[in-house]
């Protein structure tokens, strides 16, 4: 397969996949989501995003630690993802979203059956 070919199909899978999360995220992660902002805005990346980087990184490219998770993405990804926070502030994002996790872990499970 030409690496061309390989690309499209992983946008393809990386554009599924965040649809997936942001229609899980608006039925039910978000209230399993810590958000705070004393303006009430989220910021230049959702959460959602946050959440495609690290599944897509992990069943991608089999990244486990989050500083190789955010590496590859800033990499690979920037395009797709220009406003990706330094590393500091996405393991901070991600360690807030952590009791939406395990429920998306289950609905992606569920999904690749």
């Amino acid at each position: 397969m030409k690496l061309k070919e390989e690309l499209s199909i992983m946008q393809l899978k990386l554009i599924a996949l965040y649809s997936f999360i942001q229609e899980c995220y608006d039925k039910e992660l978000q209230w399993h989501c810590q958000r705070f902002s004393t303006n009430k805005l989220s910021g230049t990346f959702s959460d959602e995003e946050l959440l495609t980087c690290y599944f897509f990184a992990i069943l991608e490219e089999q990244k486990f630690e989050i500083k190789k998770i955010h590496e590859y993405i800033a990499k690979y990804w920037h395009d797709w993802f220009p406003d990706l926070p330094s590393y500091s502030g996405f393991n901070y994002r991600l360690n807030r979203l952590a009791d939406a996790l395990p429920l998306l872990l289950g609905l992606l499970s569920a999904q690749v059956r």
